[in-house]
């Protein structure tokens, strides 16, 4: 949903400045906004500068529109969305209609709120300052919840950060080159480890396979179609009664044999396991362990 809503910002009908010495551009060198024509500045920017507020180009031939005023509710301001044309939308055929929250809106521009809080988020940008690359980068942390926007609530472009409470922990890295500053972010937050040469290549995997036929079905389609693979999934179908560290002497009597078979094709087997244990079975091996 995150992707989506951001996505909804481009297809938005918007405001077109009639003035082109009301635009406001990042063009390269830095040159008198009255020089800067609309097309160097659709060049540089994704949006429209009309005196001093970003739109993004109008498109009500794909997309979504938007279906009434924005209204206070209860959680803030909220605006409905619909699909402007059916067979041109990016988005298909399965969201006729849908609300949104608003952050800041006037007639023809609306600024929308994405949230996703199953993740933590770790706001992060880096700026490249001049011609010559000179760049920094700023990281924050806040345990707390809070919005960050690269605009300000009026419409103009800035980076806004807004929290309800907590430390506002800010670390700056100076480069000065692009290079330099992800170095230096990621010496701070811990850099990830090197995956195995294996793990980079196509990796096959689903929920249902109900019995080891099916699998080799899909295994020999795979092979006569000529897609290679390199990881081969079983989730947990292959258990027995959804039993971690067992699997299914019915449906998946040759299992072991598969296992080999994988192996003698030079593919790596990665067995998905759910993280409880069943406690009604008096005969499962990993239960009686555990009450010894």
């Amino acid at each position: 949903m995150k992707y989506f809503l951001i996505l909804l910002l481009v297809v938005i009908a918007s405001v077109q400045g009639d003035n082109v010495t009301d635009i406001i551009c990042p063009v390269q060198g830095n040159p008198d906004p009255s020089t800067v024509t609309e097309e160097q500045c659709s060049s540089y920017a994704a949006c429209e500068y009309t005196s001093g507020s970003c739109h993004m180009k109008s498109n009500e031939e794909s997309g979504y529109v938007v279906a009434s005023e924005p209204v206070v509710s209860t959680s803030g301001i909220q605006l409905g969305l619909k699909k402007a044309n059916a067979e041109n939308t990016l988005f298909g055929s399965d969201i006729e209609e849908l609300s949104v929250d608003v952050i800041y809106h006037e007639d023809y521009h609306v600024q929308l709120k994405s949230d996703d809080n199953i993740y933590g988020a770790y706001p992060y940008y880096i700026n490249i300052e001049d011609d010559d690359g000179n760049t920094h980068s700023v990281h924050l942390e806040n345990s707390n919840a809070l919005e960050y926007s690269t605009f300000l609530l009026d419409g103009s472009p800035a980076v806004t950060v807004r929290a309800i409470g907590g430390i506002l922990d800010f670390h700056l890295f100076f480069g000065p080159t692009p290079d330099d500053v992800t170095v230096q972010y990621t010496e701070f937050i811990g850099r990830p480890y090197l995956p195995p040469y294996w793990a980079l290549g196509f990796q096959l995997s689903r929920w249902g396979y109900n019995s080891l036929d099916e699998y080799q079905v899909i295994h020999d389609r795979m092979i006569a179609s000529q897609i290679p693979w390199d990881v081969q999934y079983f989730d947990i179908d292959y258990m027995d009664e959804r039993r971690d560290f067992t699997y299914d002497h019915v449906n998946f009597e040759s299992f072991p044999t598969v296992v080999d078979q994988l192996h003698s094709e030079n593919l790596k087997l990665i067995l998905i396991k759910d993280p409880a244990i069943a406690i009604d079975f008096d005969t499962y091996p990993t239960v009686q362990r555990r009450k010894r």
